[in-house]
């Protein structure tokens, strides 16, 4: 699995965040009033930038500039056109920031939110947006230049709910099981066979609540699962059927919960 960096939530003021790059939502027709001596720490170029039409506010457009002043290096002010309005659209521009970072080579980032979302849910969503960015699908690339952020932090500024640090760690999880997700669904199926697929659920389960049975050839055949089995004919390896079983501790009597998901790493067509 993927090794993730540092994420942690704040509550220092926006001035004392101390990263590469700092990264604000803005929105049609924002003048950044509600963040105090931003203008000034901008020093004439957010105004110029505003008559060049470098910053608009326009959905998911991005204006750079340096700070001064301040204990962050450069500000970074991604769009989010008519405001900030959902926990989706958080997540998104999260996502945008930790991509635009990356490119950019910083080595931090933070995150700081703006607008009337409750902190918690959006805590959350930043947290995971910043996580989806930081996805890589070049695993069978030549080794190239992979630049990874070393360290995230989710900002709010004084007073934040305590609550927050446990919404972002949430959201970090979140963003981490997508991305192994997405990671799997990349895999080739010269890759990914079912004998692999099975291994790599077992790995994901460890240290986890989880429970994991894979049934092979012989068990499927006693349950009568002759689709799948027929299916499988068409490869010389054999098929796996995984089990995944969560019960947490406590949990109240209740009607059971049954996900099915067709993990077919390779299709022969029909």
């Amino acid at each position: 699995m993927t090794e993730y960096s540092t994420m942690t939530a704040s509550v220092s003021p926006i001035s004392d965040l101390e990263v590469d790059l700092l990264v604000l939502p803005t929105w049609l027709g924002d003048d950044l009033s509600d963040v105090p001596g931003l203008v000034e720490a901008c020093g004439g170029a957010l105004e110029n930038a505003r008559m060049r039409g470098e910053w608009s506010g326009k959905a998911f457009t991005s204006c750079l500039l340096d700070l001064s002043g301040w204990r962050a290096s450069r500000l970074l002010l991604i769009g989010a056109g008519d405001g900030v309005t959902s926990t989706g659209q958080v997540r998104r521009l999260a996502t945008t920031a930790t991509l635009a970072g990356r490119s950019r080579r910083v080595s931090s980032l933070a995150f700081y939110l703006r607008g009337q979302l409750d902190i918690r849910e959006a805590g959350q969503a930043i947290a995971e947006g910043l996580t989806l960015g930081e996805f890589d699908g070049g695993t069978y690339k030549t080794e190239g230049d992979k630049h990874r952020i070393q360290g995230f932090i989710v900002g709010k500024g004084p007073g934040v709910d305590a609550g927050v640090s446990s919404a972002v760690e949430r959201g970090r999880l979140l963003g981490e099981c997508s991305n192994e997700a997405r990671a799997l669904a990349n895999e080739p199926g010269n890759s990914l066979t079912p004998t692999v697929f099975a291994e790599r659920a077992h790995s994901l389960a460890k240290g986890t609540n989880l429970e994991v049975k894979v049934l092979g050839p012989t068990e499927m055949e006693e349950l009568g699962l002759g689709m799948l089995l027929g299916v499988a004919r068409g490869s010389a390896e054999s098929p796996r059927l995984i089990v995944m079983h969560h019960r947490p501790k406590g949990a109240p009597k209740a009607p059971v919960l049954g996900l099915v998901g067709k993990g077919i790493t390779f299709d022969s067509g029909g």
